[in-house]
């Protein structure tokens, strides 16, 4: 990990961490490569890149983004 995401990376540490407290990530995923995910979807550049350059309102990034945490993160709803 660079230096950077050595300096931000503790911040998505902290939420992994509490979701873990709530139960399982997704199938196959540990705890750092978690951190990982977070912090880069999480990054501005993301969404700079959505709303700034392609005109996504800040309501559609936060839809965006919070669907993606459940999906990368999160085990798989169950089956009803």
């Amino acid at each position: 990990m660079s230096r950077r995401a050595r300096t931000f990376a503790p911040g998505a540490g902290y939420v992994i961490d509490a979701l873990l407290g709530k139960g399982p990530l997704k199938p196959g995923l540990d705890r750092d490569s978690a951190v990982d995910l977070l912090w880069v979807f999480n990054g501005s550049d993301i969404f700079r890149r959505l709303v700034r350059c392609s005109g996504w309102t800040s309501q559609r990034d936060e839809q965006w983004l919070a669907g993606t945490f459940c999906d990368q993160l999160l085990p798989p709803p169950p089956r009803p």
